[in-house]
């Protein structure tokens, strides 16, 4: 008898048989489908939403006060709370600081969709 794990499907009458890899490969790729499908186009901002992110993290960076981020990444719009720790407009990058972790991250001014104070 074989260690391999066999899960048994019947189709039309026609019984096709997996072993456990197969099945865990399958749901991968599932799963690739469904997040593929959850992913939003990045939105368009107007110049003047561009002009009050920018006066926010600059106001942020002077005064240390804590922001709601909220950027694009890999099809998702994703919001983190933490600090404004570096700004280079002209260079187009930030540096934030997440509150959960104290991580820092560095990212493009491109990415960004709105930047609140908590």
């Amino acid at each position: 008898m074989s260690n391999t794990s066999r899960f048994t499907t019947t189709e039309n009458r026609r019984h096709t048989t997996y072993n456990a890899t197969e099945c865990r490969s399958n749901t991968l790729g599932l799963e690739e489908i469904i997040n593929k499908q959850l992913e939003v186009p990045q939105p368009l901002l107007t110049e003047e939403q561009i002009e009050q992110i920018n006066f926010t993290l600059i106001e942020a960076l002077h005064t240390n006060k804590q922001v709601y981020l909220t950027y694009y990444k890999k099809g998702q719009c994703i919001t983190e709370k933490g600090f404004i720790q570096f700004v280079d407009s002209l260079g187009n990058l930030f540096i934030f600081i997440d509150e959960v972790f104290e991580l820092k991250n560095k990212m493009t001014l491109s990415e960004l969709i709105d930047v609140r104070f908590t």
